[in-house]
């Protein structure tokens, strides 16, 4: 008898899971329309065309500039946008996955976002607001939410690029969204892995300011050109760095309008613009922000000093497994003298313009002296 009952219990556990999976595709579909092709190789899941317009023209440049040096056929994959958190309950990134697609991205609207910056800041803070926040959220100026959505676009098709870019070359290799920012994940050095992905995405000048205020304490091109990036740790949603990047600031709580102090400035936030005290930021976070600034600025000026042909061909190279560095220092590229190249692209960095950052979330910290980028040991890559 009681084998019977378990063999109930077991058969009702089933019957439980069958008819909870089967709800959960019900809520997708009903949740999400699919536009095949809403870019190049890119199926697109969202309630209405007007959700992912922005996308279509950025994302088919970013995958055109990636087979320009990768070569076709490039991975196919899915991006889903989310308009609310009732819509990102319904869906999985396995579950897009197992629809054929080579990677899947999960992406909320800027709306979406907001949403969950409101219940992070409940639930960390026992279900109080800060004054005026809740309004800042719920009615951003125009100001506001147009640098939002230009945010959304930017990290959207940055993290599209690197998708297309790992999953192509290391197909092998099982694809989570958390560990886009892993480059080790791919065969080519780390440094053309962030220049390949800022250069489709449109991103190679995205941290060049910062380059240029503190080129005296860049890494050494050897470095940059042989090492692996800076270790950043993993965030609470599983991946480190991203589109946005963490500023602590020292003192109060920054507060809108408020009397700029001497060593501060405006600080985005979002509310709009906002002073504060002193910034600095943990010393892996500006490692890794001048690597990569250094990574798509060399990669730009490759591509315009020696021309894309000659690029790809690095690129190439560099994908057979011989060392990157080899090719750059060989007599077809730039020439065999890799201190004169460094101090010709350093000269080089300074004419060029700079584009203002995407974007900084904002923490309170007791403060400290600001991280500076400074050369250490890192285990080489081909």
């Amino acid at each position: 008898m009681a084998g019977i009952h378990r063999v109930a219990h077991l058969a009702g556990l089933v019957l439980a899971l069958a008819l909870g999976a089967r709800a959960a595709g019900d809520s997708f579909s009903k949740s999400f329309r699919k536009f095949t092709d809403a870019a190049p190789g890119i199926d697109v899941f969202a309630r209405d065309p007007s959700d992912f317009a922005p996308l279509r023209r950025p994302l088919s440049e970013a995958r055109a500039r990636l087979a320009v040096f990768l070569g076709e056929p490039l991975a196919r994959g899915a991006i889903v946008i989310c308009t609310s958190l009732e819509q990102k309950d319904s869906v999985t990134e396995t579950r897009i996955l197992r629809m054929g697609y080579r990677w899947a991205l999960v992406q909320l609207t800027a709306e979406a976002a907001n949403q969950q910056m409101l219940s992070q800041i409940k639930a960390q803070t026992g279900g109080q607001v800060p004054p005026g926040m809740l309004d800042r959220l719920n009615n951003p100026s125009p100001e506001t939410k147009a640098a939002s959505d230009a945010r959304l676009v930017a990290s959207t098709v940055q993290r599209a690029a690197s998708a297309i870019l790992f999953t192509t070359l290391a197909p092998e290799k099982e694809f989570r969204s958390s560990r886009l920012d892993d480059p080790g994940r791919s065969p080519l050095a780390d440094w053309l892995d962030i220049g390949l992905v800022a250069h489709a995405a449109g991103r190679s000048r995205a941290n060049l300011r910062l380059l240029q205020e503190r080129i005296e304490e860049a890494f050494p091109l050897e470095d940059v050109l042989t090492t692996s990036r800076p270790y950043v740790a993993p965030s609470e949603e599983g991946a480190a760095g991203g589109d946005q990047f963490v500023v602590r600031v020292s003192g109060p709580p920054p507060v809108a309008g408020g009397p700029a102090p001497a060593t501060g400035g405006p600080v985005p936030g979002p509310g709009g613009p906002r002073t504060s005290g002193p910034i600095s930021m943990p010393k892996d976070v500006a490692d890794r922000m001048m690597f990569d600034a250094q990574a798509a600025a060399f990669f730009d000026y490759v591509i315009e000093k020696a021309g894309v042909d000659k690029t790809r061909a690095m690129v190439q190279w560099n994908r057979e497994g011989k060392p990157v560095r080899d090719f750059i220092v060989g007599p077809d590229l730039l020439g065999s003298d890799l201190e004169a190249i460094e101090k010709d692209w350093q000269t080089w960095i300074k004419t060029q313009k700079a584009a203002p950052p995407p974007g900084m979330r904002i923490m309170t910290s007791p403060g400290g002296p600001s991280a500076s980028p400074k050369t250490s040991q890192r285990e080489a890559k081909p």
